[in-house]
């Protein structure tokens, strides 16, 4: 791992535990006194008073009042979906870093959750409207079963 990325995921964990707000796009840091997240657009406050204007899409990690999102492919039914959103980081566990995200599924007229599960940076599995013991059971199976890959179109089950 670069010391620059380091660094951010340090930098990430201490905001994130400390309740600041943050936000990391591919060019910036921004510390901001105040952070509103909108549909197409995030506004920070700076402590100077100077406000900022960010777009979505340019955000890679965003953290306000203890919440850090950061921005993952997504995954449906294990497969990529070629589309990327921001993600809840929800909780690490044995070097499992669990992340939720959010959608409408129209076909369904219902709200779906998808569990994403990282290590070293990849996705090893996703779960659909999965209760929190069945977060927790992929999470002990897999750390149990010598890491065994459960995603069929990831970029790290063709190695």
């Amino acid at each position: 791992m670069s010391l620059a990325l380091a660094a951010v995921l340090s930098f990430t964990a201490q905001a994130g535990k400390n309740g600041l707000n943050y936000v990391i796009t591919k060019s910036d840091t921004l510390i901001c006194a105040n952070l509103r997240f909108g549909f197409a657009n995030t506004k920070c406050k700076l402590n100077t008073g100077e406000k900022k204007v960010i777009p979505n899409e340019e955000i890679v990690t965003i953290g306000k009042n203890s919440s850090i999102k950061e921005r993952k492919p997504v995954y449906l039914d294990n497969a990529v979906t070629g589309q990327d959103a921001l993600m809840e980081l929800i909780d690490c566990d044995k070097n499992i870093r669990i992340f939720k995200y959010e959608y409408f599924n129209n076909s369904a007229d219902r709200l779906d959750v998808i569990i994403s599960f990282y290590e070293d940076g990849k996705c090893i599995n996703t779960l659909t409207n999965a209760d929190i013991g069945q977060v927790y059971d992929f999470v002990d199976h897999y750390t149990d079963n010598e890491n065994e890959l459960f995603l069929t179109n990831s970029p790290r089950s063709e190695q």
